[in-house]
């Protein structure tokens, strides 16, 4: 059985990793949803769910550099935590990837033209979204 209505649906991701923020917005028509959307935008809600996404992600990282303090689990989890994420395998050792609006940053290194290396952490958001975080260089 469907619950679909009529009217609009607007999805609204905030980027496009898998652990998005998303603002779902079902209006009567398209001016409606435009309203609704302009609203929204309006309110400054969608900086304030990235930054509570960001305050999460910044507690889960720390609960992992202190052995056995872990969040509370989602309700749907049986309430227990989740597994500690695994750092990317190219990750220095005895680092932790910083977090960014978008998510983990990803560790990523490269030659420059006279021959150096670069290091950097990245922004794990698609490149070229104008909201993409600037590296994190490593000297």
């Amino acid at each position: 059985m469907s619950d679909y209505q009529e009217g609009i649906t607007v999805t609204i991701k905030a980027h496009g990793g898998h652990d998005a923020p998303w603002f779902v917005i079902h209006a009567k028509d398209a001016a409606s949803a435009c309203d609704m959307v302009q609203a929204v935008e309006a309110t400054g809600l969608p900086a304030i769910v990235g930054s509570v996404t960001q305050t999460i992600r910044a507690i889960d990282t720390l609960s992992q550099s202190f052995p056995g303090i872990r969040p509370a689990g989602h309700p749907d989890n049986g309430g227990a935590a989740s597994p500690p994420a695994t750092p990317p395998a190219n990750t220095p050792p005895g680092s932790t990837a910083p977090i960014c609006p978008h998510g983990t940053k990803v560790y990523k290194t490269g030659d420059k033209r006279d021959g150096s290396k670069w290091k950097a952490w990245m922004c794990p958001a698609p490149k070229g979204d104008e909201s993409q975080c600037p590296p994190a260089w490593i000297k």
